[in-house]
């Protein structure tokens, strides 16, 4: 569970740090909301899912920050496999971009 923490809060900051050093304007990418972040990761072709992944990928963090339900934790760890194959293609495209 801390390993998904840590690693979805990584792949959020990187995305934003790509967008923001990728765009001519990249104090709009730091005002931006979390939506329209992913929504124009995803536009750029950087992630595998969409916003609704992204979404339930932020709830997940969010339950592993407020709880310590059993059934809340074997959610969250359902979701994990889904999790780990978006952050590997977002690492992936990021690394093909920035090489």
């Amino acid at each position: 569970m801390q390993r998904f923490e840590f690693t979805y809060e990584i792949a959020h900051k990187m995305l934003k740090r790509y967008l923001e050093f990728a765009s001519p304007n990249p104090a709009l990418i730091d005002g931006m909301s979390f939506q329209d972040l992913i929504r124009t990761a995803s536009e750029q072709g950087l992630l595998l899912g969409e916003w609704a992944d992204w979404r339930g990928f932020r709830e997940m963090r969010s339950k592993t920050s407020h709880t310590y339900n059993e059934d809340v934790a074997l959610e969250v760890v359902g979701g994990i496999p889904r999790f780990i194959e978006e952050a590997r293609v977002l690492y992936d495209r990021l690394a093909e971009r920035l090489s």
